[in-house]
């Protein structure tokens, strides 16, 4: 039976390992992405302010969305995470500057990372 799903984007590969994940995922209309924690130069971004940290995360996801030919009007759905809930007001005012009008349903969650970031977000998009 062939499958109804497109991977979208490259292999994520982090220190010289191939992540056993998928950027993202179409099914249909639909665009499921991988949580999105913020990168630089190909590594995660210890270090940074939540501010910066939040940036690089909304723009790795807009990059993938864009290989779908969406945006970040698309997103309908975004789950974050926060290493420290200190760090929300900074976050949320990062956030509502790419989701100024008619921002998507949010959930936001405080709990550990496998890397030291601060936030990770991920989130789905309508395409039709």
């Amino acid at each position: 039976m062939a499958s109804n799903k497109e991977i979208i984007g490259e292999p994520l590969v982090i220190g010289g390992r191939t992540l056993s994940l998928s950027r993202a995922v179409r099914a249909g209309d639909m665009i499921y992405l991988t949580g999105q924690i913020p990168m630089q130069d190909g590594a995660p971004m210890t270090d940074g302010s939540i501010e910066d940290q939040t940036r690089s995360c909304i723009e790795n996801i807009r990059a993938t969305l864009q290989l779908t030919g969406c945006d970040l009007d698309n997103i309908v759905k975004t789950t974050v995470w926060l290493k420290d809930r200190a760090d929300f007001p900074g976050f949320d005012k990062t956030y509502g500057e790419y989701f100024s009008d008619a921002p998507p349903a949010r959930t936001g969650l405080v709990g550990e990372f496998l890397v030291d970031i601060k936030v990770e977000i991920e989130c789905i998009a309508y395409a039709g």
